[in-house]
């Protein structure tokens, strides 16, 4: 059983970290309205924004994060590495 739920339905499906405040989501409320799809694509955008260096994407209700992170990735990612 998840302890996950969409803060507008309480469905435990398809939920990512995009509502209100960082909050689980289902792509069904996420995208109701323009308002609440604008709300949904800001938050988006601020949790990518906060990440410097490669981003993960990997399909999980984990939204973005740093691919260093990721077991996978993390040997083939040089943090170090300069960026000119």
């Amino acid at each position: 059983m998840t302890k996950y739920s969409c803060y507008n339905c309480k469905t435990t499906r398809d939920l990512r970290p995009y509502g209100p405040n960082g909050s689980m989501t289902c792509f069904t409320c996420a995208f109701r309205n323009a308002d609440v799809a604008k709300q949904t694509e800001d938050n988006f955008v601020s949790q990518l924004n906060a990440i410097s260096g490669v981003v993960m994407l990997d399909g999980t209700d984990a939204g973005p994060y740093p691919a260093h992170h990721h077991p996978l990735f993390s040997d083939m990612i040089d943090t170090d590495a300069k960026v000119n």
